[in-house]
């Protein structure tokens, strides 16, 4: 009787458990969207219709700030109609899936989305070398834990999310002091190891860890990796290894993605007016994303020249689609760290006047 009592408790506590809190809130506004959508046209929201659904669904792109197209489409009118089963209601596109599957092969036909979200530049290595003397000059040990996350993002291709999550109460795949190794040791270290439980590419309870590493950089010292992770280490571990490495220094909590990016922004703006005084950008295309974006460009481009296999940069990116099998590890730590320095040479010679005229 206690082990099934016990087991019932677990299942209620599934049931139960609140949804992602991003998830919960992207739902309530698409739903407000639609009594937004409502009150304009002077209907009644509920009961949910078929016909109801495909006005609010063409409505949508010149009210909703609909810039993914039919895949924004979807999400909105799905979360409506998630409400309305939440009520006791059907889904109305089951009724008739055949006028539904016709809107969305007319949508996607006849309506003009205009992407107004401006693309997200990757960050060029010229820009962390900027960074990482503006660091230097800084010499303080927040300015040392900025350089140290924004090396390890650069170099490893390890996500925002691992460094900065969206929700400071969410640490599912926020890196620890744990989670960061020195090789052979912090007196002598030669590479940073990094075990990451858990990212995008697979389910979050899934125990099968992704790891990286980064390794010390010649060609360029002042960016290396090793050396900002070590310093970052002196200068602001305090004891806990459960801690995240980041930290929102005010306050003790992590960083979050919001404050990190408005943080990444104001620094990288400083750092290009200070050092590379004749490029010009918009500072709004450099988000998170940029570091890897920027650091898998780099390493693509010096494969060629280092005889590495594309499959071995999907590996090292942690791309979704890779083709290797996951079951093994093809690389050793140190093989995988020796990609930072091949990254840090992506930006020897780089002409300024050039530096946006790639494709991702």
């Amino acid at each position: 009787m206690p082990v099934t009592q016990e087991l019932d408790g677990i299942i209620l506590q599934w049931f139960n458990k609140p949804t992602d809190n991003k998830k919960r809130s992207q739902a309530k506004s698409y739903v407000k969207k639609y009594f937004e959508f409502c009150a304009a046209s002077h209907v009644t929201p509920l009961p949910l219709t078929l016909l109801q659904l495909m006005r609010f669904a063409t409505w949508l792109p010149r009210h909703g700030n609909i810039n993914s197209g039919w895949k924004g489409v979807k999400n909105y009118t799905g979360a409506v109609v998630k409400y309305n089963q939440a009520l006791g209601q059907p889904d109305p596109r089951t009724a008739e899936p055949e006028f539904w599957d016709l809107l969305r092969t007319r949508f996607k036909n006849e309506v003009q989305i205009v992407k107004t979200i401006p693309e997200k530049l990757p960050i060029r290595q010229s820009m962390v070398t900027a960074l990482a003397v503006q660091a230097i000059d800084t010499n303080t040990p927040e300015a040392t834990e900025d350089m140290a996350c924004d090396s390890l993002l650069n170099f490893s291709a390890v996500r925002v999310g691992h460094v900065s999550p969206e929700n400071s109460q969410d640490l599912r795949h926020v890196l620890a002091w744990q989670d960061q190794i020195f090789i052979p040791s912090i007196e002598d270290c030669k590479f940073v190891f990094y075990k990451i439980d858990s990212t995008k590419s697979r389910q979050i309870t899934e125990v099968k860890p992704w790891w990286t590493a980064v390794g010390i950089v010649t060609s360029n010292p002042a960016v290396c990796p090793v050396r900002w992770a070590v310093e970052h280490y002196r200068a602001n571990y305090a004891g806990d290894p459960t801690a995240p490495i980041f930290t929102n220094r005010k306050t003790g909590k992590p960083l979050t993605r919001s404050l990190y990016q408005s943080r990444m922004q104001d620094r990288l703006a400083r750092a290009i007016t200070a050092y590379l005084p004749d490029l010009t950008v918009d500072i709004r295309q450099f988000t998170g994303i940029s570091w890897r974006k920027g650091g898998i460009t780099a390493l693509s481009s010096q494969a060629a020249l280092n005889s590495l296999h594309m499959n071995q940069v999907a590996d090292f990116a942690d791309h979704k689609d890779i083709k290797t099998s996951r079951n093994y590890i093809s690389d050793s730590v140190a093989t995988r760290a020796g990609y930072s320095d091949m990254i840090a040479q992506a930006g020897n010679g780089i002409d300024l006047a050039e530096l946006f005229t790639f494709d991702i």
